[in-house]
């Protein structure tokens, strides 16, 4: 079964010859997600031994953000090997080149963007991300929430030229490490559920098993699965595995292969979750060798 993940970092360790955004360090200092950057490396060709040792066929390459919204890393990446990678790319809303940028990062393998700064709901309500949703839908782009708040469902209902996916299935948490899991991670379920009434908006199902207090394949965490399988169907749903996030808690072949174990799911349902929906959605080129 073909599987195209949906959310995989890429970054070097802060080096001279490729420095991190001295913002990203001070921002992130104090925060147990930085620990797992910091020191560390996941280069896209580290990415294809991984996905070799997991059977997983193509990546969306995520940008991490600690080189600032520089995309370069990911873009170089899919231009070498789009087959493989294609980019969802951070960006600076207010840069009035944005609409020119995101052009031709499209020519080079962007399906899609994420602007950080959409966390913060009076920003949503002012209107301040009008522009680059604009061109997004212009140019056919996804565009990744990072949760669900008071002004996300308005958004999404007055934006209906673009698709939207929730990210980490929209419960505001990226996945934990290892001693940081969240008590009750799925606590914001029902506002996800509520936001399937509107047809643009799905959910990408990232890094879950970290949020299980189980072993493989994390039966604890099928019952949240089926609710949103239930209240979106598969064609909004995408598989993530987030393996740099997820690896002291699992390997990325369980990340990967889990979903294929939860009881209720066809193989119907599966094909979708684990790629056709990413395909549909944000435009992932189908080429000779996934058919």
């Amino acid at each position: 079964m073909l599987k195209l993940d949906a959310q995989v970092h890429v970054w070097y360790s802060d080096r001279p010859s490729r420095p991190w955004d001295p913002a990203y360090r001070q921002t992130n200092r104090d925060r147990s997600s930085f620990l797992q950057h910091a020191g560390q490396t996941n280069t896209p060709e580290m990415v294809l031994a991984e996905m070799a040792e997991a059977a997983v066929d193509g990546v969306l390459l995520t940008t991490l953000g600690v080189y600032g919204v520089n995309n370069e890393l990911e873009l170089a990446a899919a231009e070498r090997d789009p087959e493989r990678f294609q980019v969802i790319g951070v960006v600076d809303h207010t840069d009035l080149a944005l609409a020119d940028q995101l052009a031709a990062a499209t020519k080079r393998g962007l399906l899609g963007i994420r602007v950080p700064q959409m966390r913060d709901p009076d920003r949503i309500a002012r209107g301040e991300f009008d522009d680059v949703l604009k061109v997004c839908s212009d140019l056919r782009l996804v565009v990744m929430l990072p949760a669900v708040n008071k002004q996300v469902f308005n958004l999404i209902k007055r934006t209906p030229g673009v698709f939207f996916y929730m990210n980490h299935l929209g419960v505001g948490l990226a996945p934990p490490i290892v001693g940081f899991r969240h008590e009750a991670p799925f606590e914001n379920l029902p506002a996800i559920l509520e936001l399937a009434e509107l047809k643009n908006v799905g959910v990408k199902l990232t890094g879950l098993p970290a949020l299980s207090v189980e072993a493989y394949p994390f039966r604890d965490i099928w019952p949240p699965i089926l609710q949103v399988v239930a209240a979106f169907g598969v064609d909004r749903l995408s598989w993530g595995g987030d393996y740099t996030r997820t690896a002291g808690l699992h390997s990325y072949w369980e990340g990967a292969n889990y979903l294929a174990e939860v009881q209720g799911l066809s193989e119907e349902q599966l094909a979708w979750l684990y790629a056709e929906t990413l395909i549909q959605r944000c435009g992932w080129k189908r080429s000779a060798a996934f058919v």
